[in-house]
């Protein structure tokens, strides 16, 4: 959970520079996680 927080904040952040970058990343991180992802990508969108 922690880490998943971490990386929204910066992912908001790096967003903004290199938005297909971190595109890839959140998207690679639901398919793995699943749940968990779910949480943290509904963060990130918003």
């Amino acid at each position: 959970m922690s880490e998943a927080n971490e990386e929204t904040r910066g992912g908001k952040r790096y967003s903004q520079q290199h938005p297909t970058y971190d595109g890839t990343v959140v998207e690679r991180t639901p398919l793995s996680s699943g749940t968990d992802a779910d949480s943290g990508q509904s963060a990130a969108g918003d």
